[in-house]
């Protein structure tokens, strides 16, 4: 890459996307924002687990008897989930989440339909999050429709006024350098759609205020729908057998939608309350690395 110093184009070392997460996670995640109350960014743990779908309705019977149900509308039941990730050519992407690599970083697109009806709505939400440790800060805001399919299109992201009213919780300086780097992630890494994943959630909550406490998700039925095209030396990667076998494999053998449920839970790095403890423990339930994306592309490499 190359860039404009004293009046004269110089080459810059090569960006990666682990070096590109850990400069966000540098950048953004600071003391003052961990106590911020703005909802728009959540910065915690978050533990997957795969339940087998024969114990959902005991595990919901016990998330109701300890938390609440986690919707803005008293009326909701579960949530019709739709996202949109971004990738490269070649699936850097996902190649770096297969590398275990300590930072990560990823786009996406999401769309929310309440009891699986989408709502009309001219905004769509955008999402970036990133990785570092155990430790999770996702970023997200509300962008105009008409922005988000000229971004998809390969045109950044700009903070018009309909854009900037739509998330008033966000200081102005604060959102441009998001955008930013959205932007800027967008052209170093050459990102375009790859993937489109839906599923039917549900959530529920201990109650704690602006994401600070325990909160469970259950997410059913996981379909994808593949977006561009995957490159054979990709596929063939993923599909290695034997002491090369990708780690992603992993994720397609233990994880079936007609099986299972992926459980996730979202909390500050202060351990389970007994009550979950118990369950997880009696049951031999253990955490996994699932990504729905990369379980999505995986699948369709192996065409499991």
């Amino acid at each position: 890459m190359k860039t404009l110093a004293n009046g004269q184009w110089v080459n810059n070392p090569e960006i990666s996307v682990e070096s590109f997460a850990k400069s966000y996670i540098d950048r953004h995640v600071s003391e003052e924002l961990q106590k911020s109350s703005e909802t728009t960014i959540f910065r915690r743990v978050e533990d997957k687990f795969i339940l087998p779908k024969a114990l959902r309705k005991s595990f919901t019977e016990l998330l109701s008897q300890n938390l609440k149900t986690d919707y803005p509308d008293a009326s909701t039941k579960y949530n019709f989930m739709k996202s949109t990730y971004f990738d490269s050519a070649n699936f850097d992407m996902l190649k770096h989440h297969a590398s275990k690599a300590a930072s990560r970083f990823k786009i996406r697109t999401r769309e929310y339909a309440p009891n699986g009806k989408l709502n009309k709505s001219d905004f769509m939400y955008m999402e970036v999050k990133a990785k570092s440790g155990n430790v999770t800060d996702k970023f997200r805001i509300k962008v105009p429709k008409e922005d988000v399919e000229t971004f998809k299109k390969g045109a950044p992201i700009t903070p018009t006024v309909k854009l900037i009213k739509a998330n008033p919780s966000i200081g102005i300086q604060e959102l441009v350098k998001r955008i930013t780097d959205i932007n800027q992630s967008m052209e170093l890494f050459h990102l375009r759609p790859s993937c489109e994943t839906s599923y039917n959630r549900r959530a529920y909550t201990d109650g704690a205020l602006n994401d600070t406490g325990l909160r469970i998700t259950l997410d059913e039925d996981v379909n994808y729908r593949i977006l561009d095209v995957m490159p054979s030396s990709v596929s063939s990667e993923l599909n290695k057998a034997g002491e090369e076998r990708s780690p992603l494999l992993s994720m397609v053998d233990n994880y079936n939608p007609k099986e299972h449920v992926i459980v996730e839970i979202k909390h500050q790095g202060a351990g389970y309350p007994d009550w979950l403890t118990k369950f997880l423990n009696d049951n031999k339930l253990q955490k996994t690395n699932l990504s729905k994306y990369c379980w999505s592309l995986t699948k369709h490499a192996t065409r499991k």
